[in-house]
C-alpha cells in the first residue's frame, strides 16, 4: 500500500492484525504528507503515532549522506576512503548505483530534500515534543510544567533522542552545503542558475513547508479538528521558531505565511546539473563508526 493512503482493517472473525512499515526514497513526498496529516489529526486518523519508525527515516538520511557526501559515489583524493568505497560497493548491494538517489533527476532531488526537511522538523513533528514526562493520558500537567515547557522546552523527548535529532540536523546542513558546491539548479525562464542553493532552494523549500504546517494547524483549530493533546498553534509555532532561531528571513516569511497552503514543492519547472568544477566543500566525513550512534540506541 502506498503512503498517505487512508485504510482500515476489516475481518469476519476476531483477529490479531500485524502491520509494518517500509519507507522508500521514491515515495518520500507522500510519506511526509502522511506524517503531517497524522500529526495534525492524531486519533481521528491514526491509532498510534509510530514514533519508533521515524528512526528509519533518520537512517535513510545517514545513508544519503554516506553515499553522496562522504564519498561512496566519489573517487576522492584519500586512498583510505577509496579503499573503503571499493569495499562498500563490492560487498554491500545497498551502495550500488540503483539504490543511490540521482540528484540530477528533479523528482528524485525533491524526494531527498523532503527527507532533509523531515529531519530538520523531526522534533517539531514528534508527538512527545508536546507531552510531559511521566504523565498519563488522563492526567493534566501542572502550571509549573507548562511554564517549564515555555522557558526550557520541557517535554517527553529523551536527552539521547534530542542528541540524535541534533545530529541528523547537522547532517542535513552539511548536505545542503555540499549540494550547493556540486550542483547547479536553473529555473525555466532564467538565464542563470540559482546563486545560493543552500539558502534560495533548500532552505526556501523547508520554510515553505513550515509555513504550510502553521496554516494547516490554524485551519484545523478553526474547524475544531481533534488534534494532538497539548499542541496548539502557539505551541507548534514556538517549536518551529526554535528551529530557525530568530532568523530574520523566517520571521519575514512567517508574517506572510497565508499564501503557503501546500506541502508540495512550489515550482518543479527547473533543471539540475552537476557542476563541471565543484566548489570547495568544507565539511566532515561521516565515517562508518558514526552509524553506532543511531544503531546502538535503537537496538539496545
Amino acid at each position: 500500500m502506498r503512503p498517505n493512503t487512508p485504510h482500515l482493517v476489516f475481518t469476519t472473525k476476531h483477529s490479531i492484525v500485524l502491520g509494518g512499515h517500509l519507507y522508500s526514497m521514491s515515495n518520500m513526498q507522500p510519506t511526509f504528507y502522511g506524517i503531517v496529516h497524522c500529526f495534525m489529526g492524531n486519533s481521528l486518523l491514526t491509532n498510534t503515532d509510530h514514533g519508533k519508525t521515524r528512526t528509519l527515516l533518520i537512517r535513510m538520511m545517514q545513508y544519503v549522506y554516506k553515499c553522496l557526501v562522504s564519498g561512496v559515489e566519489s573517487d576522492g583524493e584519500c586512498l583510505c576512503l577509496q579503499a573503503v568505497n571499493i569495499q562498500l560497493k563490492t560487498l554491500h548491494i545497498e551502495y550500488s548505483k540503483g539504490h543511490i538517489p540521482d540528484l540530477t533527476d528533479k523528482e528524485s532531488l525533491v524526494d531527498v530534500l523532503t527527507l532533509t526537511n523531515f529531519c530538520m522538523l523531526v522534533n517539531v513533528l514528534d508527538f512527545r515534543t508536546y507531552s510531559f514526562p511521566c504523565l498519563s493520558d488522563e492526567e493534566e500537567p501542572s502550571p509549573r510544567e507548562f511554564d517549564q515547557r515555555i522557558q526550557w522546552d520541557y517535554n517527553d523527548v529523551s536527552v539521547l533522542d534530542r542528541e540524535h535529532f541534533t545530529y541528523v540536523r547537522g547532517l542535513v546542513c552539511n548536505f545542503w552545503t555540499w549540494f550547493d558546491c556540486h550542483y547547479e539548479v536553473t529555473f525555466a525562464g532564467s538565464t542563470s542558475p540559482v546563486p545560493n542553493l543552500e539558502r534560495d532552494f533548500c532552505w526556501r523549500y523547508l520554510t515553505d513547508q513550515a509555513c504550510a504546517l502553521l496554516n494547516y494547524k490554524a485551519l484545523a483549530e478553526a474547524e475544531s479538528f481533534p488534534g494532538l493533546r497539548f499542541c496548539t498553534l502557539e505551541d507548534l509555532e514556538r517549536q518551529i521558531d526554535y528551529l530557525f532561531d530568530n532568523d530574520k528571513g523566517w520571521n519575514s516569511k512567517k508574517a506572510n505565511r497565508a499564501k503557503f497552503s501546500t506541502l508540495r514543492f512550489s515550482n518543479m519547472d527547473f533543471t539540475v546539473v552537476k557542476r563541471n568544477l565543484p566548489a570547495t566543500f568544507i565539511g566532515e566525513y561521516v565515517l562508518l563508526s558514526t552509524y553506532r550512534l543511531i544503531y546502538h540506541t535503537f537496538n539496545s
